[in-house]
């Protein structure tokens, strides 16, 4: 008796993703670099895409969609989409500086969140039916490589959806002026 044996083999690619450094700049332009972005919460309606349905400048950016990504559109309680890179924030800076363009229908029961690693950094951001800039700062603590992502929730239904462009980090180290003193003043000086 000849037993044949049936022999299944998976094998799984997996492209190295670079982690970014600081400076750094994302306007979802660079198909290199959006390929370097985490889309997460796939099995839901709502989704994150990377994509041209609507951008703040160029012709692309992050946004959520439950058409594939055909619009910028979101479906109420189905899924919390979110996007994260991963981003070395090199030592030795006082403060770390995070900017971005975002838009979206929302309210306190539609927002968007920031996050470095699993910490929140921003509160709860209402985005505005407009293109509004963000800025964020977080201190030296974060230093090291980590995940910045935006997670987007929304149980109303408020369109558009959420939407993210021209993102930038860059270190900052401010110092403090210290012992400022002033001799002869006078009301013509």
């Amino acid at each position: 008796m000849n037993r044949a044996l049936l022999l299944t083999v998976f094998v799984m690619f997996l492209t190295p993703i670079a982690i970014a450094q600081i400076p750094y700049f994302c306007g979802f332009e660079d198909t290199v670099e959006n390929n370097n972005w985490q889309l997460g919460d796939v099995w839901d309606i709502n989704q994150a895409h990377l994509g041209n349905a609507v951008a703040y400048s160029g012709n692309n950016s992050l946004y959520i969609s439950d058409d594939g990504g055909l619009t910028n559109s979101y479906t109420p309680d189905q899924g919390e989409p979110f996007a994260f890179r991963e981003i070395y924030f090199t030592p030795g800076f006082s403060k770390y500086q995070i900017d971005f363009d975002c838009k979206g229908g929302g309210d306190m029961q539609g927002f968007m969140r920031v996050f470095l690693g699993s910490t929140a950094v921003s509160g709860f951001l209402s985005e505005a039916p407009f293109w509004t800039h963000h800025s964020i700062t977080v201190d030296s603590s974060f230093a090291g490589i980590q995940q910045l992502g935006f997670k987007f929730t929304y149980y109303t239904y408020l369109n558009p959806a959420g939407a993210i462009d021209n993102i930038s980090i860059k270190g900052i180290n401010h110092t403090t002026p210290e012992q400022l003193s002033t001799t002869d003043i006078t009301s013509h000086s």
